[in-house]
């Protein structure tokens, strides 16, 4: 589901305003008035504040324009102005923005200028420069230009219509000859030009055509998931009982019968489930790619998603490093390349993760940035920002620092080094020395809407389709990527290792301060010693307490107790 904006909103004012006073088209009016009603209440019912957020914060149209004037634009820059398409432009910008266009080689500059027309193509029909944006549209078309083309059919045909447009009724298919050729040849040819259009859309295409090349792919679609192919045909399912071989087979048989199909994507994302079910990593990765460039963009975000989860949470560097040689210019590989750098820091192998992360901001950090596969509430994602870059330097200097202890004779001093330095107070969020940055504090959300609590057995729904060995592998990763996990597992080893040491009271007392942590940030437990992290600090803070009554640290130990009972009592 695509997120209502403030953008939308001034968008569906203005249509409003633009029919007020203009009695045969009071109708529309009150259409425009319940969408603009039925956003607000949405707003309330999901506690949504666009001005709360400052990733939903739009900027002003006249700063956009000022940006995508620009010669060079900055990653800055491009993250505000794919914020939104919906803003509100005036007849007399027409010629400005066709000049911008055509001026414009960058592909992403050209698509927001066109969704941009396209969202005001309503109110702009009685501008006298209308048919530039006509002209336009058609030549796109044309082009065959598999990104802006499905954009300019979508607004030819809402140039045509109106907001109760009959048109895409079978009785009244009285659009232009011109049009009429567009749609023929894109449901018998070229099908990715289809992927701009709403479901209404191409069910009406599909009963008009119905011995075209898009609607027999439909009805192939329909047959095999045991649906139909609009509306509860592209819902999340998987046919029962589930068999991931003959998935990847129809569907990669799908997408070379009907290529560009607008349910391309839906058959790109369920083969790179399989594949994943299936422990194939490399191919699920490849697949899920595919399905995030898919035509109509509908599982773009759920994709990149599952792209840094596969990543991240189900492989090693070794895999990962088995990617880089088979692929070695995928578009993934920056991903690849920094995801294996950071399961290197969790493999305590702190050299080689040095030297991977040196070479990936030396070979992709000026300027080469990349889209970042994460939440995001843009349609387009967001680019890798100067905040991702500092992450990942600190990230360095912490691996440098720990690669040196680890480079020293070992000793009781160089372990509780170590186990000290992955003790991290002053993070509030996801974000430490083994934390994959490319998530942006997304993980802990992403993680609980893919895995679920417990495993009740294999699902139908293609988010949540999994297996035992699949749920350990991801509980197992993310376990290793916490920071006071890690060191509470060094702590413990220089207390088996020199039980005699000195410094065993300080490790102790370390270990309940991390479990202390873990309570006080709310992580999962993956443990099945573990039944809460609040018992467990406070058993380990009682049990220093009992060894250590005389140290320095037994009443931090005592208050910290109190101060943890205090706080759960008033939770409930």
């Amino acid at each position: 589901m695509k997120m209502f904006n403030q953008g939308l909103v001034k968008n569906i004012v203005h249509i409003v305003n633009h029919y007020k006073g203009k009695k045969e088209n009071m109708k529309k009016k009150l259409i425009a008035a319940l969408l603009l009603a039925s956003i607000n209440l949405f707003l309330l019912l999901t506690k949504c504040n666009p001005n709360q957020n400052p990733q939903l914060k739009t900027p002003e149209w006249s700063e956009v324009k000022t940006i995508i004037k620009k010669e060079t634009i900055s990653v800055e820059d491009y993250n505000k102005i794919i914020s939104t398409t919906y803003y509100q432009i005036s007849p007399d910008e027409i010629d400005e923005i066709i000049n911008i266009y055509n001026n414009s080689k960058n592909k992403n500059i050209r698509k927001l200028l066109l969704k941009i027309l396209a969202n005001n193509i309503y109110f702009l029909k009685e501008s006298n420069n209308f048919e530039k944006i006509i002209i336009l549209y058609q030549n796109i078309v044309k082009s065959n230009d598999k990104t802006l083309s499905p954009i300019a059919l979508k607004g030819l045909a809402d140039a045509e219509g109106d907001l109760e447009s009959k048109k895409w009724e079978r009785e009244d298919w009285s659009w232009s000859k011109e049009l009429i050729n567009f749609f023929e040849e894109a449901v018998n040819k070229n099908l990715y030009k289809l992927s701009e259009l709403e479901n209404l859309q191409l069910l009406a295409l599909a009963n008009k055509y119905p011995d075209s090349l898009f609607t027999k792919g439909c009805k192939e679609y329909a047959k095999f998931t045991g649906g139909t192919y609009f509306f509860e045909g592209t819902s999340k399912g998987f046919r029962k009982p589930f068999n991931p071989q003959i998935q990847i087979n129809f569907w990669k048989n799908f997408v070379k019968k009907y290529p560009g199909h607008p349910g391309s994507n839906d058959a790109f994302y369920r083969v790179a489930r399989a594949y994943e079910l299936q422990g194939d990593y490399e191919n699920s990765v490849i697949y899920y790619y595919e399905a995030s460039e898919a035509p109509d963009g509908l599982l773009r975000d759920v994709a990149r998603l599952r792209i840094i989860f596969v990543v991240d949470l189900l492989t090693s560097s070794e895999l990962l490093d088995k990617f880089l040689t088979n692929h070695p210019n995928h578009p993934l590989t920056p991903y690849v390349k920094y995801s294996k750098a950071v399961h290197l820091i969790r493999e305590y192998k702190y050299s080689s993760a040095e030297s991977e992360l040196d070479d990936f901001l030396k070979n992709y950090q000026d300027g080469k940035y990349f889209e970042l596969v994460s939440n995001s509430s843009s349609e387009e994602g967001s680019y890798l920002d100067a905040n991702f870059w500092n992450q990942v330097k600190e990230q360095l200097n912490q691996v440098k620092k720990l690669a040196e202890i680890r480079n020293k004779q070992p000793s009781d001093k160089s372990l509780y080094e170590e186990a000290k330095l992955w003790i991290d107070k002053d993070k509030k969020d996801d974000g430490f020395t083994a934390y994959n940055y490319l998530w942006n504090r997304g993980l802990r959300r992403t993680f609980q809407f893919f895995i679920p609590s417990t495993w009740e057995g294999n699902k139908t729904y293609s988010e949540w389709l999994i297996n035992a060995d699949f749920m350990n592998k991801a509980n197992r990763n993310y376990e290793k990527q916490i920071s006071y996990l890690i060191s509470i597992k060094l702590f413990k080893q220089l207390i088996e290792k020199y039980p005699q040491s000195e410094l065993v009271e300080k490790a102790k007392y370390s270990i309940a301060l991390n479990y202390y942590y873990l309570w006080g940030r709310e992580y999962p437990i993956f443990s099945n010693n573990v039944t809460s992290w609040k018992d467990t600090a406070i058993k380990s803070f009682e049990d220093f307490i009992k060894e250590f009554p005389n140290s320095s640290m037994a009443d931090n130990a005592s208050y910290t107790i109190q101060y943890i009972e205090r706080i759960s009592s008033q939770k409930k």
